[in-house]
């Protein structure tokens, strides 16, 4: 039981470890990717975008809205 429990962990580790490994060298590759843009603001300043209002569509079969109001 005790080999087993050995095993487990030590297969464990080195899948973690294999893991932390390409994880970090993915992350690197992706983060030198996005540096090249050049379309970085200075740090620190904000940009808000506005999206412009798209109206509602609805179906001709959809219904007609209406209003709840609660009666008490």
């Amino acid at each position: 039981m005790f080999k087993f429990l050995l095993i487990l962990l030590l297969v464990f580790l080195v899948l973690r470890m294999l893991g932390r490994m390409f994880f970090t060298s993915y992350v690197y590759t992706n983060d030198s990717r996005t540096n090249n843009t050049g379309d970085r603001s200075k740090e620190g300043s904000v940009s808000v975008e506005n999206k412009p209002k798209t109206e509602k569509v609805f179906k001709k079969d959809d219904g007609e809205y209406v209003d709840y109001e609660e009666v008490k």
